[in-house]
C-alpha cells in the first residue's frame, strides 16, 4: 500500500486580490528575414522584488483600435520597427 499526503497550503503573505476588469492586450513573436528573435528587456523594483524579465513585445490595446493596429504601433513604440503580420496565434 502507498503512502499518501495531502497538502493544504495557504498564501499568508501575499493576499488573494480579486480584479474586476480585464485588459485586452497584442504581443508578439518577432523576426527578422534571417530569423533572429527579438524580445524586450524589462526591469522591475517592486512588492516582489528587483528583477529583470525578457518578454515578448507588446501592450494594451487602446479604445477604438484592432489588434493589427495595436500591435504595429506597439512594435514601433518597444522596438523601433514596422512589420508585416504574418499570422495570429491566439
Amino acid at each position: 500500500m502507498e503512502d499518501e499526503l495531502i497538502l493544504e497550503l495557504k498564501d499568508t503573505e501575499w493576499p488573494y486580490q480579486y480584479t474586476d476588469h480585464d485588459r485586452n492586450i497584442a504581443r508578439a513573436i518577432v523576426y527578422d528575414d534571417e530569423k533572429q528573435l527579438y524580445f524586450v528587456r524589462a526591469e522591475r523594483n517592486d512588492e516582489f522584488g528587483k528583477a529583470v524579465l525578457i518578454e515578448t513585445a507588446g501592450g494594451g490595446v487602446e479604445d477604438g483600435e484592432d489588434l493589427n493596429t495595436a500591435i504595429k504601433r506597439e512594435l514601433k513604440e518597444e522596438l523601433g520597427v514596422q512589420v508585416e503580420i504574418i499570422c495570429k496565434i491566439g
